[in-house]
């Protein structure tokens, strides 16, 4: 038996976090919600019609944690765009202000077996109806009892609940701690994925760099690269054991050197490098050339979960997104647009996707959202807000949960959904 309940036009399936929609009672959609989220609809589905507070669903949500409101937020949207809820009329689910959230439509709950989950929803609806017509003398004379002690048993268990849950902390920030103390320039920061060092670029000068990271216990830093060079944004391995950025030569080049790059006509080209990042926390590394800039400019490199990186590679005119898998001696093309010209790229580990920002020929900004095979998945154009000009390329960052892009337009955070 699987535990199931309906509001307004859909089943929802508990046990298996789906949300089913039959259109026309003869279409049937059936959309799988990240569990948090399910959770979220279980707490409005357990107080309908009343208001269930910021704080409620944070204690039964995320018990023990410390999250941002915003993650609420975020289960509010994907709930109301599974149950097709106008956010502006909210006629299923109701927004509070400064309070928090209610169920505002009736729920009927269900029990069905699994075999029949996905028969069209008026079908289930029938043998539901049908089923407690038949078993309702028969329950009659067990269901007050039963009643009573999942009662008793319910109060026991919230009040238990109540006692040992820990409230959420009230966070307020009004103070930056600085947590480097070098007179140098220090960019690129971001957190190793086990979160125990912290990785920044210190220059020397306007362009040359070396990789530093700095350990979050002890505040020991490490010099990763043994030489300066012009090193770019750098990307872990999933494992966390390698980075992968783009370098130039060093800045200072003597006029010889000046010389022949100007003969090559290489002031723009970048190399692909990666590092050992568990080798280089003993000892400051070289870094290892992957694919010379002699092979296309390239930019933007990223680790795929199957050790491959994906960067995107110039052509004429035109960026599209190329593939290099290490022992090969060669990149190969991932994925080429003719209408669309890339300009950043993020890896989701979580969903294995490439999420790319691309400008079409109507001078839109495109976000595509591709496979680690090279299959475009999705294609959006993006409503950008009208005080940001269209030639205002964007930047994001993935989040930890990576269910959402950060961007920065200079003035204001943005958020993007995907």
């Amino acid at each position: 038996m699987t535990l199931l309940y309906q509001i307004d036009n859909y089943i929802v399936d508990v046990a298996r976090n789906q949300i089913i929609r039959d259109q026309n009672l003869s279409n049937e959609f059936i959309q799988t919600l990240p569990p948090k989220t399910m959770l979220v609809l279980t707490e409005l589905v357990n107080s309908q019609g009343q208001v269930v507070s910021h704080e409620q669903l944070m204690n039964s949500v995320w018990p023990n944690t410390v999250v941002s409101p915003n993650s609420i937020q975020r289960c509010i949207t994907q709930l109301r765009k599974a149950l097709t809820d106008d956010s502006k009329q909210q006629l299923i689910i109701k927004t509070h202000a400064k309070q928090g959230y209610s169920l505002e439509v009736p729920v009927k709950f269900l029990q069905h077996s699994t075999n029949h989950l996905y028969q069209p929803v008026d079908e289930l609806l029938r043998a539901e109806v049908q089923g407690e017509g038949d078993s309702k003398k028969e329950n009659s004379s067990v269901s007050k009892p039963l009643y009573l002690i999942s009662l008793s048993l319910l109060i026991i268990i919230m009040a238990i609940y109540s006692y040992f849950s820990i409230p959420v902390r009230n966070f307020s920030f009004n103070t930056l701690t600085p947590i480097t103390s070098s007179d140098n320039l220090e960019r690129n920061a971001s957190f190793s994925p086990d979160g125990k060092f912290i990785l920044f670029h210190r220059y020397d000068g306007l362009c040359d760099n070396n990789i530093w990271a700095k350990e979050v216990a002890t505040s020991k830093e490490h010099k990763l690269t043994s030489t300066y060079g012009f090193y770019s944004d750098h990307s872990f391995t999933v494992k966390g054991d390698k980075l992968a950025f783009m370098a130039k030569v060093s800045c200072k080049k003597n006029k010889k050197e000046k010389e022949e790059e100007k003969e090559k006509k290489q002031k723009g080209c970048w190399n692909l490098m990666t590092l050992d990042f568990k080798a280089a926390l003993q000892k400051s590394q070289q870094p290892e050339l992957i694919v010379s800039c002699d092979q296309g400019t390239l930019s933007n490199p990223v680790w795929l979960s199957n050790g491959n990186i994906v960067a995107l590679n110039k052509q004429g005119s035109r960026w599209s997104l190329i593939k290099f898998m290490p022992g090969a001696p060669n990149f190969v093309p991932l994925y080429t647009s003719n209408d669309k010209n890339y300009y950043h790229l993020v890896y989701s580990h979580k969903t294995e996707q490439l999420i790319v920002l691309a400008i079409n020929s109507l001078n839109e900004h495109i976000i595509d959202i591709i496979s680690s095979q090279g299959e475009l998945l999705s294609s959006h154009v993006i409503k950008r807000p009208e005080s940001l000009t269209p030639y205002k390329m964007l930047t994001p960052i993935i989040d930890p949960q990576q269910e959402q892009l950060i961007f920065s337009t200079g003035k204001r955070l943005l958020v993007y959904l995907f």
